[in-house]
């Protein structure tokens, strides 16, 4: 209801501006331990219960987004501390509750003018989310297959299939989306080349005409990625 959305809205946007504000790993430390455990894990159920609200879901994905960025190198825990294992296994319930309610839910009729707005505005942050909790560097990814636990995996997974349910048209049209799905596709080419051999083939072909696609375009970052996806097989 509303008494709860807009609430939810602006704390958002407030963690998102503080996370902004945060340059080096004493701060952010500090933020870390404010949220965890207790919120944390409360971001997870929002994006199981609120995923159809888009107003709700992009303030989160943003703030999530900014908190997942290791800029600065400021999310540099201890080497004994599991905390980068545990914010990228937030991350990780984030992204796969929103992206099972956002794959169980029918895609808007084609040629609706707020398809973007509806669906990739969500889908791209999340993209965007995941790219940053894989390349932040700050997680030992072989931990997850070591203990059995399969957030990762289920990362991989979600983001993987909401990024090839997007018709090859629509990548191209929305330049956002277009650079969150490049960089996810070369995120998993550098460091997680067992999960995209062990596609199906047709899936792989599916990707690889992206990425065929992806080199002839006219933005170089997203040529770019392309070329750098290539050169990692």
């Amino acid at each position: 209801n509303e008494e709860c959305r807009r609430p939810l809205i602006g704390v958002f946007r407030d963690m998102r501006g503080i996370a902004a504000s945060l340059h080096n790993r004493k701060t952010y430390s500090a933020l870390f331990d404010i949220l965890h455990p207790q919120h944390l894990p409360l971001l997870a159920k929002v994006a199981d219960l609120w995923y159809d609200q888009t107003d709700v879901m992009v303030s989160l994905l943003r703030f999530l987004h900014e908190f997942c960025h290791n800029k600065a190198n400021r999310v540099n825990f201890d080497q004994s501390s599991p905390n980068g294992i545990l914010l990228f296994r937030y991350t990780s319930d984030v992204v796969c509750a929103y992206g099972r309610r956002l794959l169980a839910t029918p895609p808007p009729a084609a040629g609706d003018p707020e398809i973007y707005k509806k669906r990739y505005k969500g889908l791209a942050l999340s993209l965007h989310v995941l790219n940053s909790a894989l390349g932040g560097n700050y997680v030992c990814f072989g931990v997850f297959e070591l203990y059995n636990d399969r957030a990762l995996e289920n990362a991989l997974d979600v983001a993987l299939t909401m990024a090839l349910s997007v018709p090859l048209d629509d990548i191209n049209a929305y330049p956002k989306l277009s650079k969150a799905y490049y960089s996810f596709i070369e995120i998993l080419f550098r460091s997680h080349k067992k999960t995209i051999f062990a596609l199906e083939t047709n899936i792989f072909l599916q990707i690889m005409t992206t990425v065929h696609d992806g080199l002839q375009s006219s933005d170089p970052t997203i040529s770019s990625f392309c070329a750098n996806t290539i050169d990692h097989m």
